[in-house]
């Protein structure tokens, strides 16, 4: 599957998330799972008086059972989160009091890739500790992560839909989703850095092994103090993780065959070429200086995470001293 397929289909997804509520997004969560589980999973639907007894569906075998709940998106945010915990609170007492056999339960909120909120985690984490059986959110993200580890047929009945060419100005990466992100994200309080872990031992003497211009060190040094922000956008997007390592580690091999190793300082010289790869894309139109050098800001943290997890730039020898 193409970056234009992924790219396609991820935006399709997107697409459906942001636009459903109630109802809509209960049969979009049941495509996926049934998609994904098979007849191992089964909705369920309303009866009665009782309803569906706290159960919007469930995979039998496993004793796992999945409430939902997607709120309109003009709902106050204050307000979705009480809704929310009370839901999750009075779902699992019906599901308790209807359905036996409860080894897990999920429950499954239109978060729109927010993130579940501190106060539904807290009811869960309640739930769990009382009655001794796991119990979880289930965002967006995570449901985009189901959905993109089917098959492209599958996907393709899901967003009702076959992927079309891309235009030339829009960056199909899945890196362009994180630049996204991180671009949001750059207002920051400076008091805020000193929560933030030291890079590790490891982290310099990767530096000293790939024999690193000081200065381009301490610029990585200083980036890395921000990597959690990348950790935030994969908290809400798991799905996403893998192909965007994909796409920095193909960066860097690009690298090693454009800069050869006999180049004077070679190493420092990958290190432009892999920056300006990451960020192309989104800088070709940009203005000058300012706006470019926030771009670049961007990019110097996607490094930093990539290079503590030596996706770029090689490990040192374990004989190398700290």
């Amino acid at each position: 599957m193409t970056n234009n397929d992924i790219f396609w289909f991820i935006n399709r997804f997107k697409l459906k998330i942001y636009e459903s509520s109630g109802e809509q997004y209960e049969k979009l969560f049941h495509a996926v799972m049934m998609s994904r589980f098979g007849d191992e999973y089964q909705s369920v639907r309303p009866w009665g008086r009782e309803g569906d007894g706290g159960n919007d569906g469930f995979i039998p075998a496993q004793g796992h059972y999945f409430q939902i709940y997607s709120p309109k998106p003009t709902t106050q945010k204050s307000q979705t989160e009480v809704d929310a915990v009370n839901k999750a609170k009075n779902d699992f007492e019906k599901l308790k009091n209807n359905w036996s056999g409860i080894k897990k339960y999920s429950f499954v909120l239109n978060d729109r890739y927010c993130g579940i909120p501190g106060p539904v985690q807290k009811s869960l984490s309640d739930i769990e500790e009382t009655h001794k059986i796991p119990a979880r959110g289930l965002s967006s993200g995570q449901l985009e992560q189901y959905f993109l580890d089917l098959g492209d047929d599958r996907k393709i009945n899901i967003v009702q839909g076959t992927p079309i060419t891309i235009p030339e100005w829009i960056d199909p990466r899945m890196i362009s989703e994180l630049l996204e992100h991180l671009s949001n994200k750059q207002s920051f309080a400076i008091i805020g850095l000193l929560d933030q872990d030291e890079p590790t031992p490891a982290f310099d003497q990767k530096i000293r092994f790939n024999n690193l211009h000081d200065r381009l060190s301490q610029v990585l040094r200083l980036a890395f103090f921000q990597v959690a922000k990348v950790n935030d956008f994969f908290d809400t997007r798991p799905g996403l993780a893998q192909y965007i390592s994909i796409e920095v580690n193909q960066i860097y091999h690009e690298s090693l065959k454009v800069i050869p190793d006999a180049a004077e300082n070679a190493s420092s010289i990958r290190f432009e070429y892999i920056l300006n790869e990451i960020i192309f894309p989104v800088t070709k139109s940009c203005r000058p200086t300012i706006e470019l050098k926030g771009w670049q800001h961007v990019g110097l943290v996607i490094m930093a995470k990539y290079f503590e997890t030596c996706d770029i730039y090689e490990p040192p020898n374990t004989s190398d001293p700290a």
